[in-house]
């Protein structure tokens, strides 16, 4: 047996303590772990930084699946006592941002809830809208002077409308 080799006791010695797979297919991560416990947890690490992933088109995913494959659950999930409990950063220059929430049926693409506020957005370096840059239909931006704007057309810098309220008078 060559060096390195698992045997099946070591695989069941394995699977009865905290349990890791290497495998090397397409259809099949790296490393893999399985919990049979309902409280449990497939992967978990525990460090300054717990769980690492990077691809070429997924640095980690998440999936909730049932064990007929039916999906439920939260398949990321992130919790923290000091600062935010999932955080992203992108460097894409296209299209992408930093995070993106798409309900493929009937849910809705993002939904947030705060003890302050549902969502702050941080105000912009300057007042009025984007002079630069590519814009598409959709943005919504906060200047320096916490004017809220909203892009209705596509373009180099986009045409931008201004969010206004109205108070009517008092009625008498």
């Amino acid at each position: 047996m060559a060096a390195g080799t698992l045997t099946q006791r070591d695989i069941r010695q394995a699977q009865a303590e905290s349990t890791v797979f290497s495998t090397n297919t397409a259809d099949h991560g790296a490393v893999e772990g399985e919990n049979s416990s309902p409280e449990g947890y497939g992967v978990w690490g525990k460090n300054d930084t717990g769980v690492v992933g990077r691809g070429q088109i997924h640095g980690v995913a998440g999936v909730s699946l049932t064990r007929d494959n039916t999906y439920v659950g939260i398949g990321v999930y992130g919790q923290s006592e000091v600062g935010p409990g999932v955080a992203a950063i992108s460097s894409a220059t296209d299209r992408f941002g930093a995070v993106d929430g798409i309900a493929l049926r009937e849910g809705y693409g993002g939904r947030f809830q705060g003890g302050k506020a549902q969502l702050m957005l941080v105000p912009g370096q300057t007042a009025g809208v984007p002079t630069a840059g590519d814009h598409r239909k959709g943005e919504i931006y906060m200047d320096l002077a916490a004017d809220l704007w909203v892009c209705v057309g596509d373009g180099a810098p986009g045409t931008w409308k201004k969010v206004t309220t109205y108070s009517p008078p008092p009625s008498r």
